[in-house]
């Protein structure tokens, strides 16, 4: 439980940090952005009270900083809420990330300096709600829907393959008010291989199908899903690991 719990917090915030830094790199050096971050966010807690994931990893990110952020100047106004937990600075995309740990729902104010001028975001930290309405995988549950399985937390684990599926199909659904934004499902017996990874930008509200072509009884599988807010524009994530 505890090696899976880290395994998946280590890959949110892998995930969480290529995307923000890939996405907004400059597409040349001639072009000299103003520094751009995030005046207010909302994060949302990984799981209901008195689960083990009654917690979260979040983060803010700053594109084209002119000089990099020093972890001691940088301050949570109720660190009982968010709890800064460190600073990375990616000189080669030029972000800085402001690593966040929401403890419970509330608000802090985030405040950090770049060179002599002080900047501040708000993060307001909600509880946990479960944004997928449907997560289908053939074979699995005997095809029935299983996005129940993350009522109380983000992850589900003990989901079994009854036997090996061929051309086996993944369908996945938010619940009013949220969309879509990524879905990943891989293949972890030997080394992580993506059978789908797929973004959106805008997000879906759509009943989405993927193939995830042959489902082998022997391996293991990890369907994570992420999806936005439309209010908030905060984001969660759903993952069921299956055999």
């Amino acid at each position: 439980m505890k090696s899976t719990l880290k395994k998946l917090v280590s890959a949110l915030l892998v995930v969480a940090m290529a995307a923000g830094m890939l996405a907004m790199a400059p597409a040349s050096e001639s072009e000299a952005a103003s520094m751009s971050y995030d005046k207010k966010m909302t994060i949302y807690l990984w799981g209901k009270s008195g689960t083990s994931t009654h917690y979260a990893y979040g983060g803010i990110e700053i594109h084209n900083p002119s000089k990099s952020i020093k972890a001691s100047n940088v301050t949570s106004s109720h660190p009982s809420v968010v709890e800064v937990s460190g600073v990375d600075n990616d000189k080669k995309y030029k972000v800085s990330y402001i690593d966040l740990y929401a403890k419970k729902t509330g608000t802090s104010k985030i405040t950090f300096k770049v060179g002599s001028k002080k900047y501040t975001t708000k993060v307001t930290v909600k509880g946990y709600t479960n944004p997928a309405k449907t997560v289908k995988v053939t074979g699995v549950n005997k095809g029935k829907n299983i996005a129940g399985k993350t009522k109380k937390r983000i992850a589900y684990e003990g989901l079994k393959l009854t036997k090996t599926r061929k051309k086996a199909t993944l369908k996945v659904k938010a619940k009013k008010g949220w969309r879509l934004i990524r879905v990943e499902v891989a293949d972890y017996t030997k080394y992580p291989k993506d059978l789908v990874y797929k973004t959106y930008a805008k997000g879906t509200s759509k009943q989405m199908t993927y193939s995830l072509g042959t489902l082998k009884k022997s391996h293991s599988y990890e369907v994570q899903l992420t999806f936005k807010n439309k209010k908030t524009g905060g984001e969660l994530d759903t993952c069921y690991y299956i055999n």
